[in-house]
């Protein structure tokens, strides 16, 4: 989904527009994301992230943004409660030369700009001490922000990929998939369409609560893969010391938060390993 076509230069001049300390001089694509178009940018004086928000997967940008700056409002808020340094433990938007916490080019491209975190993070773990160690502050981490976000109203926030996490309606994309077999490759595959076909009632547990108020609907990160936990390891071992990729924040259950951190966590190789032999769920 990334556009390459998008070059350095272009995000220099997005840069530009931001209230950064010192003038842009270099540009340089980092390659981690699969959606938007992200460049460490560095300048006379120091570093940013600038990004573009890819907008045929969000397609209201400017939602996305206020839903970004209304959670890092509470978690800044809550880490100097805690005695803590805002900038070293959460992304730092910032400002655009008009005051706005993004910028819209003539074109119609969204950009924000973050404040450069000097950190590091993994694709994914092992099941040995260290990955155990990585997994737990992982963990604990999104414990953290999941704290932070407790007391902000769901109906603040804009739901930015509609359906993203409503089970019900992943259920019956699968049907569909299945019935117009576009590729042929169906019947490669019963065994795995035959346990999800037994399991569809389920789909709609998690919805049926929140619905009926057994469980509360709260702002959730909704995307909590491993890769979206930032490390300092200046430190041994290393510490997580921030949430990043803020895009999916919305109204949600904390069940899905936890879910998706259980499935990177325990998969010992990359969400996009060609070798299916080597996606397995190690739940120890």
């Amino acid at each position: 989904m990334t556009d390459l076509n998008y070059t350095p230069e272009d995000a220099i001049k997005a840069a530009k527009r931001f209230q950064v300390r010192g003038t842009p001089i270099n540009a340089q694509r980092t390659g981690r994301g699969h959606i938007n178009d992200t460049f460490i940018i560095e300048t006379t004086e120091t570093r940013y992230v600038v990004q573009r928000i890819e907008q045929k997967v969000f397609k209201r940008p400017i939602e996305v943004m206020h839903n970004i700056k209304l959670v890092l409002d509470a978690v800044r808020t809550g880490i100097k409660k805690a005695g803590g340094d805002p900038l070293r433990e959460s992304l730092t938007l910032v400002d655009a030369e008009d005051g706005l916490h993004y910028t819209v080019t003539a074109a119609g491209d969204c950009w924000r700009c973050y404040c450069y975190l000097d950190a590091i993070s993994y694709d994914y773990v092992v099941n040995d001490e260290h990955g155990r160690h990585i997994a737990y502050e992982a963990a604990r981490m999104f414990g953290e922000f999941q704290k932070h976000l407790a007391d902000l109203p769901a109906e603040d926030f804009h739901e930015t990929i509609p359906n993203f996490h409503y089970t019900p309606w992943r259920y019956r994309q699968l049907e569909q998939a299945v019935e117009a077999d576009v590729m042929g490759r169906a019947k490669e595959c019963r065994e795995e369409i035959a346990f999800a076909v037994a399991r569809k009632e389920i789909s709609y547990t998690i919805v049926d609560l929140i619905d009926s108020g057994a469980i509360p609907k709260v702002i959730v990160h909704n995307d909590t893969k491993i890769n979206n936990v930032m490390f300092d390891d200046s430190v041994s071992p290393e510490k997580a010391v921030a949430i990043i990729d803020l895009d999916t924040l919305m109204p949600g259950s904390r069940l899905y938060d936890f879910g998706d951190l259980v499935r990177t966590t325990t998969c010992p190789t990359a969400e996009d390993e060609p070798d299916l032999s080597q996606v397995v769920v190690d739940l120890p």
